[in-house]
């Protein structure tokens, strides 16, 4: 019923080959900067990758990809003649 994944499969020649390959993936430890910043994306429900993917996926799923500035906005005072606000 079910059917090993191409890439699995292209871990070596039989299922023995291919276990010692697939376990050898996982024996290197994640640098602590990269483990944080999966963490942070994991439990903000945030996009990982470049800032050119996360705006792809933002315009793609119609809301932020990424993690904001917390509080609220600051008040924009202009005073008369100065122009528009810059957003």
């Amino acid at each position: 019923m079910l059917s090993p994944h191409s890439l699995y499969e292209e871990l070596g020649n039989d299922a023995t080959a291919r276990q010692i390959a697939y376990k050898k993936l996982f024996c290197s430890e994640l640098e602590y900067s990269l483990l944080n910043e999966i963490r942070q994306a994991t439990n903000g429900g945030y996009v990982l990758g470049s800032d050119k993917f996360k705006r792809e996926v933002a315009l793609a799923i119609g809301r932020r990809t990424w993690r904001g500035i917390p509080g609220r906005p600051q008040k924009v005072h202009l005073e008369e003649g100065q122009g528009t606000l810059p957003f």
